[in-house]
């Protein structure tokens, strides 16, 4: 079930602590060019990048985020709104 129409898929986890997002990194995305070590998550934790071929990674702290990619993000669900933000607008 999608509860948010911007989100390609959406799982709760931990009786609702937490949320899986997939998400299309947008062209305007703060975090486009950037590798994940410098994006400084807190609370969150990218676990899954695929590119615009489908192919997936298991991103490290070198792993670029580009645009167009699919990334699968765990977050605390207080901060999705901020997850959101940073990989969508």
């Amino acid at each position: 079930l999608i509860m948010r129409p911007d989100v390609i898929d959406l799982t709760v986890v931990a009786k609702g602590q937490a949320e899986i997002l997939e998400m299309i990194v947008s062209e305007n995305s703060p975090v486009v060019g950037k590798k994940l070590k410098d994006i400084s998550p807190r609370d969150f934790v990218v676990v899954a990048v695929y590119n615009k071929e489908g192919d997936l990674t298991i991103p490290k702290g070198n792993t670029q985020i580009n645009e167009g990619n699919r990334v699968l993000v765990l977050a605390k669900t207080r901060v999705v709104p901020l997850v959101k933000k940073m990989f969508m607008e």
